[in-house]
């Protein structure tokens, strides 16, 4: 708005196109479109522009699939606490788009301590108390997000029995994990 820039105008002059490396460096791109789908969708805009009623607008969304290859150090991380009432918190920097991330962070949790899902708080996207998580998308999230929890829950697990097999002076193997 500053710059006096239409905003498709502004994203046009700022588009991939075929022949372009990606600004990680990964390949060459062919048959990008986003251009062509701009100038569409400004096609389009102006044919519907006239039959916006009051309190009505025109939104336009563009995105973009990964354009970078997969890192070869994952940055992801997860904490699991088990607090005096049996409940679970764990916390993982993952977002929740949509795509049920926080679910599925409950659920292998839950599945891990044997404990009811109910029982499982999750704190997340919140980079000022939960550890580094990479981000959500490009079709890895629970793969990478599930295990980093499903470690964090399986460590809080051993420990919880070490702790509780010196308290009962048994062996943890004697131990079971329920509610």
């Amino acid at each position: 708005r500053m710059l006096g820039i239409d905003p498709l105008e502004f994203r046009v002059k700022n588009t991939l196109r075929n022949g372009d490396a990606p600004p990680s460096g990964h390949g060459v791109l062919r048959n990008v479109g986003l251009q062509e789908c701009i100038e569409k969708a400004q096609e389009w805009i102006r044919t519907k522009a006239g039959s916006v009623g009051p309190n009505e607008g025109i939104g336009i969304a563009l995105s973009l699939w990964a354009l970078h290859p997969n890192p070869s150090r994952v940055a992801s991380a997860a904490t699991v606490k088990i607090d005096m009432d049996g409940s679970v918190v764990v916390l993982s920097g993952v977002a929740d788009q949509g795509g049920g991330q926080w679910t599925l962070v409950t659920q292998i949790a839950s599945e891990i301590l044997g404990v009811p899902v109910h029982r499982v708080s999750v704190i997340a996207a919140d980079t000022e108390v939960t550890p580094q998580e990479q981000g959500t998308g490009g079709s890895q999230t629970t793969y990478r997000v599930g295990n980093v929890v499903r470690q964090a829950a399986m460590d809080a697990r051993r420990k919880l029995l070490r702790m509780a097999a010196e308290r009962l002076d048994v062996d943890e193997e004697e131990l079971e994990v329920s509610e």
